[in-house]
């Protein structure tokens, strides 16, 4: 991909993260929450592969991915966690799923040590990949979705009571993402040899969008939730995650600027603090009496204010702990 840094895919990250924010507010029970679900999070799964090579040694990429990424885990799990006075607090933190981070910490912290086992899968490939004469992703990506269908909750149900560790059964599925980036990230610079008018670009990506609804409807009220490796109907699941990547990537090229691309490179901080930023803006908008009854709109307004309102505290956790946003001075 080159070293030049691709903003549209920041902005595409920022798009990303208000769609999660926004499923964490009043919508939580409507049918625009499982929708949102059904592709929301893995977005960044593809996104990532949509942007990633692999460069350096193999210590190397473990290196900077776990101060990148677990580093931060540990602080945000320990910050917004219950206090860590028994052993048992502590060994559901580091064991890192969803289920066993959830009565300890912030549960939606899951995320992180999921995503960083799936980079280091996707790293190993495509190491073995560049030193074989032969293209590996056909026998890995095959194998990784079959591990991820035999170990989803649709097909045996809660294998373990506490989750896989680092949400590794999820993982599968974030690294077979990735490489729907790859495959994304093909179509979309081809595509756009053709292609170099935003109006068409918008109606196109609203196009798809529309096609990701209606190809969502059958797998609406299947709980589908990458955090429980709950996927419904599962070639839908990917359909769904690769039709609406394109649509918010198509549309981060179409409304790419300057503030949305900067704060997009800051996902991992405004992601981990979104919940309690949350919090404090219902409060207000109680105090002031701005409750609205409609839960869409409502839930539209308290997101857009929430990441508005956790976008403004990167800069001083950057500047004060730039161990939180993964970086190492």
């Amino acid at each position: 991909m080159g070293k030049q840094r691709l903003t549209y895919v920041d902005t595409a990250k920022y798009l990303a993260l208000w769609l999660v924010v926004l499923s964490h507010t009043e919508i939580w029970e409507t049918n625009l929450s499982r929708f949102l679900f059904t592709f929301h999070v893995p977005l960044f799964f593809v996104f990532s592969g949509y942007t990633t090579s692999i460069n350096g040694g193999g210590k190397s990429l473990i290196k900077g991915k776990f101060q990148r990424i677990i580093v931060p885990y540990l602080l945000y799990a320990f910050i917004l966690g219950v206090k860590p006075n028994s052993l048992d607090v502590v060994f559901r933190i580091f064991y890192g799923s969803i289920q066993s981070t959830a009565t300890v910490t912030a549960s939606h912290l899951w995320f992180l040590p999921c995503f960083f086992i799936s980079v280091l899968m996707y790293g190993v490939i495509e190491r073995a990949n560049i030193k074989s004469k032969y293209n590996l992703r056909l026998i890995f990506v095959p194998v990784l979705i079959v591990l991820s269908f035999l170990t989803s909750k649709d097909r045996y149900g809660e294998i373990l009571p506490a989750g896989w560790f680092w949400g590794l059964n999820s993982a599968f599925t974030g690294c077979v993402l990735m490489y729907v980036g790859v495959v994304l990230r093909y179509c979309i610079k081809h595509f756009f040899l053709y292609v170099d008018n935003k109006w068409l670009k918008l109606l196109l990506s609203m196009g798809l969008v529309a096609f990701g609804v209606i190809i969502t409807i059958p797998n609406l009220h299947n709980n589908v939730n990458i955090a429980y490796a709950s996927y419904g109907i599962y070639p839908l699941f990917y359909g769904t995650v690769f039709v609406m990547s394109a649509a918010v990537l198509i549309l981060a090229i179409v409304i790419d600027n300057s503030f949305s691309s900067i704060y997009g490179k800051y996902t991992l901080p405004i992601y981990a603090f979104h919940l309690l930023i949350m919090g404090v803006v219902n409060i207000l908008l109680q105090k002031l009496g701005l409750t609205i009854y409609n839960v869409i709109l409502q839930g539209c307004i308290v997101s857009v204010l929430t990441l508005f309102a956790t976008t403004l505290v990167v800069q001083p956790i950057q500047k004060y702990a730039p161990n939180l946003v993964g970086e190492f001075k």
